[in-house]
C-alpha cells in the first residue's frame, strides 16, 4: 500500500512538473498591447510592427501615415550647385506638398523650381523623412522637355524641407539646385 501511494505521488509529481515546464515561456507578450488600426503586435518582442506607409505615434500605436508630416506649404529658396547653375537657381517660391492618391507612401510636390508642375515622390521605406521623385517625370519649358531627378529630406522637427534637384535634356545635365525652405 505504501509502495502504491508513493508510486502515485511520484507519478503525480512527474506529470505536474511536465505541465509546469511546458507552460514556462509561453507568456503572451502581446496581451494588452494596442498597436492601432495599422499595426500588429509581434509575439516574439511584444512591440508593434506597422503596415507599410505607417509609423508609430508617441504612444507606440501605428496611427500615423508617413506622409502626413510632409503635407503643407513651404517657402523655398534655391541655391546653385555650381557657379554655372547660378543663373537658374536664385529663385524664391512656395511649394505645396499634398497626399498623392496612388499610395499611402507617395506625396505630390507642386511648383518645385517655381515650375507650376506636379511631381510625384515616394517616401523612403527605411527613413520616413526622405523622399525621391519618381523617375521618368518630365518638366517642360517653352516646348523643351526636361528629365527630372530630385530627392529631399524633412528636418526632425518637421519644419525645414531640403530638396536637391536637377534637370537634364537628352541625357545632358542642364542645371541643378538645392532648395531649402520652412513650412508656413
Amino acid at each position: 500500500m505504501k509502495k502504491t501511494l508513493l508510486s502515485a505521488l511520484a507519478a503525480f509529481a512527474l506529470i505536474s512538473s511536465i505541465f509546469y515546464l511546458a507552460s514556462c515561456g509561453t507568456e503572451d507578450l502581446c496581451a494588452g498591447v494596442d498597436c492601432g488600426p495599422h499595426g500588429t503586435c509581434n509575439p516574439t518582442t511584444g512591440t508593434c510592427d506597422c503596415e507599410a506607409g505607417y509609423e508609430k505615434d508617441t504612444n507606440g500605436r501605428c496611427d500615423l501615415s508617413i506622409r502626413d508630416k510632409f503635407i503643407g506649404e513651404f517657402a523655398q529658396v534655391d541655391k546653385a550647385e555650381s557657379v554655372a547653375d547660378t543663373a537658374f537657381c536664385n529663385e524664391k517660391y512656395s511649394i505645396t506638398i499634398s497626399a498623392d492618391a496612388s499610395s499611402i507612401s507617395k506625396i505630390s510636390i507642386n511648383n518645385l523650381a517655381g515650375s507650376a508642375t506636379k511631381f510625384v515622390a515616394t517616401i523612403s521605406s527605411t527613413n520616413s523623412r526622405q523622399f525621391t521623385v519618381d523617375p521618368n517625370q518630365k518638366f517642360t519649358v517653352n516646348g523643351v522637355i526636361f528629365d527630372t531627378v530630385a530627392d529631399g529630406t524633412l528636418s526632425s522637427d518637421d519644419k525645414t524641407l531640403t530638396v536637391k534637384y536637377s534637370f537634364s535634356n537628352n541625357g545632358k545635365r542642364i542645371f541643378g539646385c538645392t532648395a531649402v525652405g520652412n513650412k508656413k
